[in-house]
């Protein structure tokens, strides 16, 4: 399967994606606890504050997309091979919303 386009706001908690391909993607927002992203393919996507709590992306090939201000909580990227991305956690005085 392949994703493109705009899921901002999304809510994914759950859904398995394992071994698709995520490109030119926004996902601004959207809630993916607990998805399975395991070997996916993933590039030129935008996470920026969006729920990963117990996303799992083991094994996946992430390049040049950003997950700023986004929340982890127990969230797996075990040998994934990520490149030229951008990490932060959510803002302290909005992380409890």
């Amino acid at each position: 399967i392949t994703l493109t386009g705009n899921f901002s706001g999304a809510d994914l908690a759950g859904a398995d994606l394992s071994r698709a391909t995520l490109t030119a993607l926004d996902m601004s927002g959207a809630k993916l606890t607990g998805a399975k992203l395991t070997g996916t393919t993933i590039t030129t996507t935008t996470f920026v504050e969006a729920k990963l709590t117990g996303a799992d992306f083991a094994g996946s090939r992430i390049s040049n997309s950003n997950f700023l201000l986004a929340k982890y909580g127990p969230t797996t990227f075990f040998g994934a091979v990520i490149t030229a991305c951008e990490f932060s956690g959510p803002d302290p005085s909005t992380a409890a919303t």
